[in-house]
This record gives structure tokens, sequence and C-alpha cells, in this order.
């Protein structure tokens, strides 16, 4: 039987007993991402940032990492901005964020650097070690991959290496680091 439950927000979620599915018995959502560090692929797009807004209000997951790439430059600029500007303009702009504390903003989430469609997602050893997603015990990484090329009028390489072959590099660094 469904219950609703009512979160910090004032919306009602239905919940089956509000319990997670899959052998997780009788523990809650809040209390599975207790001390974990979440990785999130995907987190600049619609689902992402909302995913990611939802970790921040109402779970207490240690750290929410989510791998991005550096932008292109828009005209007339030179660079691009890095992934970490890319996250702090995101969390500073996006109405996603609104009503987080600057706390959790700051000391919970950060960006690392990568691109789903390179090889070992384009990170960097030190810097996914640096972002705690390495140096994690077995289990205490929950993976969220939602990257993909969503464009219709891409070429048919690009969109499967981003949307295939990005997913497989996913998986090989969720067996690498022994993630959920």
């Amino acid at each position: 039987m469904a219950m609703s439950t009512t979160d910090p927000n004032h919306h009602n979620l239905p919940m089956a007993n509000g319990t997670l599915p899959g052998g997780v018995g009788g523990l809650h959502v809040r209390d599975f991402f207790r001390g974990k560090t979440v990785l999130v692929t995907g987190g600049s797009g619609f689902l992402g940032k909302a995913l990611v807004a939802k970790l921040l209000r109402d779970t207490q997951a240690k750290r929410v990492v989510l791998l991005l790439r550096s932008s292109r430059p828009k005209k007339g600029q030179e660079r691009g901005m890095s992934p970490r500007e890319r996250l702090e303009e995101m969390l500073l702009t996006d109405a996603a964020f609104e009503g987080l504390t600057e706390e959790d903003k700051k000391s919970r989430v950060c960006a690392m650097r990568g691109d789903v469609s390179m090889p070992r997602l384009g990170v960097d050893p030190e810097e996914e070690r640096e972002a705690g997603v390495a140096a994690a015990g077995e289990g205490e990484v929950v993976v969220f991959h939602s990257a993909a090329t969503v464009r219709f009028d891409e070429p048919m390489p690009e969109a499967l290496r981003t949307n295939v072959e990005g997913t497989r590099e996913v998986l090989r660094l969720c067996n690498r680091i022994g993630s959920r």
C-alpha cells in the first residue's frame, strides 16, 4: 500500500512505505544517502539540475560531485568557463537552487572536470581522488548517469560516442570504484 509523505517543501510524495526498493529493506531514502558521495553526469541539464537540488535539499549526502566539461567560448570571448566556474554560475543563477544555504552550495557540491564522450570520461585520476570519488570505499559512491546528447541533428558518430560509449565509460568507472 502506497502512502504519502510530506517533504520539507510541502510536496506530497507517494512512497512505497517510505523505503527504497531492491533489497535495501526498511532504509529510508534520506538514510540511504547519509555520508555517501554522489556523482552526477549531466548535472547541468534540466533533469540533472533537479536531481542535484533534490539531493542537496533532502538528503544527507556528504558530497555531490558533478562531472562537467569546460564550456565553449562565447562569441567575443577568448576562453570558455571552467567546470568550477560553470558550477558556481549554475548555483547562483538557476532557480532550482534558490533557497539552498551557501554552506550547502560551497561545502557539499563540487565540479569534476570530465566529458562522457572521452575515454575514462576524460577524468584525471588525481582529480577523481580529490573529488572523493576514487577514495570512497565500496558502496560509498552512488552514480546517477543522465548525460546525453539530445540533439536530433547530431552526427551519428558523435551521438553514439556520447550516448553509448559514454554510458560504457560510466559503467567502467562504477566497476573501478565499486559504486552502486
